[in-house]
């Protein structure tokens, strides 16, 4: 299409692409502070402040408490639609 076109047309040769489903989820940030030990996590929120996301990112299975090094890491968390299926079934149920 247009974009193998255009890269085409500016020199470039023997390029792959890797074309995948778009995800949509939750963007978020991860503060790793003195030692590399977790402190905090937060959502985008509005661009300028995000909500302290700090107790729920915790549950996340994976999440890692400790990084080599003092960090901050960008992070997008994604739910399967099952998942999100059942929890929504289940407050449905809750009432």
């Amino acid at each position: 299409g247009e974009t193998i076109k255009w890269v085409a047309s500016n020199g470039m040769q023997d390029i792959d692409f890797v074309i995948t489903d778009k995800e949509d989820g939750v963007s978020g940030l991860l503060v790793y502070g003195k030692n590399g030990i977790f402190q905090k996590s937060y959502s985008r929120g509005d661009g300028y402040q995000g909500a302290d996301t700090t107790r729920h990112i915790k549950n996340i299975d994976g999440f890692v408490d400790k990084a080599p090094i003092p960090c901050q890491i960008r992070i997008e968390v994604i739910m399967e639609d099952a998942v999100f299926d059942t929890i929504n079934q289940n407050h449905i149920a809750l009432g």
